[in-house]
């Protein structure tokens, strides 16, 4: 048994989840010990076998229901299955054993942002802003839900804020054009993108930046760190399109992801000229 467990380890930190869990699953019906169902349900995950995974820790949280790693864990599949009651069940319900699991509350304020309540998704991001002031998600978040709110200017004075923290953080910087653009703030807008085109090397190709954006989340926290960014990059992008002008917008953020930055700003202004006239 004990050389099973080794090469289920083995498999598992080589990125072979499917035999890992076969061997784990093998293990697990001859032992019968409750805490290789945490591991079941982990592998489960990467496996993309979320309903499965879902059993797995809710059959483990019978034995340690005050778990906060197995609660979060079980939050997150509920989310990918787009359960977002149970999910928020959940979380709550590991914050609730740990007031400090920071990974929760990220969780659950995306969530109250993605079925449109702002208010307590606020609430969340700026409780996160008070564990952890420089937490750099949570300020996204909060800029993401002022935005969809309409209370630009406050979402604009937030990134102005922050962008003096982090000056070279991509998506507020994107988030903050978009705005600019909202508000017909236009010559600030083509001074912003032409700083940034100018002298942000990570604008050279969109999968690029948002390869990067992939790298700096935290191992365990990667997937669904990935998910907001990837989703904050698109949000972005609908906020900067205008429909009189939609043409020539994207071909304008297509040169730029593509590395033309004369063309960018070429088709940029013709935009904003299909903008003012029709406004």
């Amino acid at each position: 048994m004990k050389d099973k467990l080794i090469l289920a380890k083995q498999l598992e930190q080589k990125g072979d989840w499917s035999r890992s869990f076969e061997i784990y699953k093998e293990i697990y019906i001859q032992l019968k010990n409750p805490k290789l169902l945490f591991k079941l349900g982990f592998l489960s995950s990467k496996l993309n076998r979320h309903k499965q995974a879902i059993n797995a820790y809710t059959e483990y949280l019978k034995y340690f229901p005050k778990d906060v790693n197995a609660l979060h864990n079980l939050g997150i599949e509920y989310f990918h299955i787009q359960d977002y009651e149970n999910s928020k069940n959940m979380l709550l319900e590991s914050i609730q054993i740990n007031s400090n699991f920071i990974r929760s509350y990220l969780l659950l304020g995306y969530i109250y942002e993605l079925l449109g309540d702002f208010q307590n998704a606020l609430k969340i991001f700026s409780l996160i802003l008070k564990k952890e002031p420089n937490n750099k998600l949570a300020i996204e978040g909060i800029v993401l839900s002022l935005i969809k709110s309409e209370k630009l200017e406050k979402a604009l004075e937030f990134c102005n804020q922050y962008l003096k923290i982090f000056p070279e953080n991509l998506t507020l910087k994107n988030l903050k054009t978009g705005i600019l653009l909202k508000l017909n703030k236009t010559e600030e807008f083509l001074e912003e993108l032409k700083e940034i085109t100018e002298k942000d090397h990570k604008f050279k190709s969109f999968e690029q930046y948002v390869e990067d954006l992939k790298n700096k989340r935290e191992n365990d926290y990667k997937q669904f760190a990935e998910e907001i960014q990837q989703k904050l990059i698109l949000k972005t992008k609908e906020i900067q399109e205008k429909e009189d002008s939609k043409a020539y917008l994207d071909l304008s953020l297509l040169s730029l992801f593509s590395g033309n930055k004369q063309n960018a700003l070429e088709y940029l202004k013709k935009a904003l000229d299909a903008k003012s006239k029709n406004d």
